[in-house]
């Protein structure tokens, strides 16, 4: 797969929301927005090993999502991705993604919100890892 470009890392890692698309169990396409941290080449989002979201992808572990932004016409850029979802199960991973989260959204891993979404043993990360993606920049 072709490396995202520096200026798209850059975007993506200032951008708070990147918008999942998955397929439910009626074949019909939902896109949920979360919050998320880019590790490298992967995206790392989290959720409850509960939710009907994680058991729609643990089915279906194929995936798209996006992260855009801009205010005008002039000025959206973004990126498009394709690939899969999978649970994070490396403890290092894990703790490095923790940690990125609280930082990120909080400026803390002790924050008492950040812990309660995060840190409670129902809590499960998840990692997006890009086979294909598309870019666009209408900022110049």
């Amino acid at each position: 797969m072709a490396r995202l470009p520096t200026k798209m890392k850059r975007f993506c890692d200032e951008q708070k929301l990147l918008r999942l698309a998955y397929v439910d169990r009626q074949g019909y396409p939902r896109v949920m927005p979360l919050w998320f941290v880019r590790l490298g080449e992967q995206f790392i989002v989290g959720t409850e090993a509960s939710s009907i979201k994680w058991r729609h992808l643990r089915r279906r572990p194929k995936v798209g999502w996006v992260i855009d932004g801009g205010t005008q016409a002039e000025g959206y850029l973004g990126v498009s991705f394709w690939g899969t979802a999978e649970p994070v199960t490396d403890r290092r991973l894990h703790r490095r993604a923790f940690r990125a989260l609280g930082m990120k959204y909080f400026g803390s891993t002790d924050h008492p919100t950040f812990l309660e979404l995060y840190a409670q043993p129902e809590s499960i990360l998840i990692r997006l890892t890009p086979r294909r993606f598309f870019t666009w920049d209408y900022t110049s």
